[in-house]
């Protein structure tokens, strides 16, 4: 069943929890889904089926993020999700039968439309090279993080996160260290590589989003990221890789 978005409605209040349901890397509704939303984010869709070996592995544990049913304004979210990306109207259901390398069964009973994923990895997901967390060992990594474009300012992220980093310190995890990267707030041709990509610069800075939730950055990499614009110009974006102690 597809279902089509009601009429659009202003939501009255962000917010304030959400539903974190498993990846299922043997579903090619889930990743057909995760490809279309990695498109929509702009990054990585090419590492993909890399992520299935790795959720399959048990080292990343991709999570969708979806409205619980408690939320007042749930439907008018979700209207304003599907008003900007139609093709993810059609919701899918929870089947994953493993989460980092363990057997589970799905608790979700109904379908759900996921506003977007979330990831925690292990050391086993550490990108090589200059991407790598190092000299971090033996922390967990918050990567993978989308939230749909049309539902920034929701507060769907401050609880996509909240409810990921409440996982991590419990058992059977329980994590001492959360590290994560974004782009930095500032770097060489960083407006020039906004006009030239025919981007906006972002409202908000990341980084200082996460340092508000207690995110410290312990290294900076320049050349993180690249990016070609119309001419064939190649732009680099620098990363700023940030931990938290949780324990």
């Amino acid at each position: 069943m597809t279902l089509s978005p009601p009429p659009s409605e202003s939501p009255k209040s962000t917010v304030s929890s959400v539903h974190l349901i498993p990846f299922d890397p043997e579903s090619q509704e889930h990743i057909e889904r995760l490809k279309v939303q990695r498109l929509a984010c702009g990054w990585n869709v090419e590492l993909v089926d890399k992520w299935l070996t790795e959720q399959r592995k048990g080292a990343k544990s991709i999570h969708w993020i979806a409205m619980p049913s408690s939320e007042p304004s749930k439907e008018s979210w979700i209207s304003k999700h599907l008003a900007r990306y139609p093709t993810e109207s059609s919701p899918i259901t929870d089947t994953a039968l493993t989460l980092r390398g363990q057997p589970i069964s799905p608790s979700y009973t109904s379908s759900f439309i996921p506003l977007g994923h979330i990831s925690l990895d292990s050391d086993g997901a550490d990108p090589p090279g200059h991407l790598s967390y190092a000299p971090l060992q033996d922390v967990y990594r918050i990567t993978t993080f989308y939230v749909s474009r049309a539902l920034h300012g929701s507060g769907i992220g401050r609880a996509a996160m909240d409810k990921l980093e409440k996982i991590a310190v419990e058992e059977p995890i329980c994590a001492e260290v959360l590290a994560l990267s974004t782009a930095a707030d500032d770097y060489e041709g960083r407006v020039e590589k906004h006009i030239a990509l025919g981007r906006k610069l972002p409202a908000y800075s990341t980084m200082q989003w996460y340092a508000r939730r207690g995110y410290e950055p312990y290294k900076f990499v320049e050349k993180a990221w690249e990016e070609e614009d119309p001419t064939g110009k190649i732009w680099w974006t620098t990363a700023v890789f940030m931990k938290k102690d949780v324990k």
